[in-house]
């Protein structure tokens, strides 16, 4: 969110092209099935979610958590990450 509101951010430097693309379209697809937005709106969530994601863990740690912990991550940035959205704090 620190990107898209203007702000440096450090990522984790262990994530691949090819693994930040599949975690993306990963959220993309899952934002599209449930949550029925214009696509701008999903691609806005999902480069937030993986900017989020890079910033607190790496690719490995995340790789390593277990079904239930990945899931409390990401729901727990994909929603902060929509709620700057309702509050027009990305763009």
């Amino acid at each position: 969110p620190s990107i898209a509101l203007g702000g440096d951010v450090k990522f984790k430097g262990d994530y691949k092209t090819n693994e930040i693309r599949s975690l993306w379209m990963t959220c993309h697809q899952s934002v599209k099935k449930h949550m029925k937005n214009d696509p701008l709106s999903n691609w806005m969530l999902c480069d937030c979610f993986l900017d989020s994601l890079r910033s607190e863990v790496g690719y490995l740690e995340f790789k390593e958590l277990d079904e239930s912990e990945q899931y409390e991550i990401t729901f727990r940035l994909t929603t902060n990450c929509w709620s700057g959205m309702q509050n027009n704090q990305l763009t």
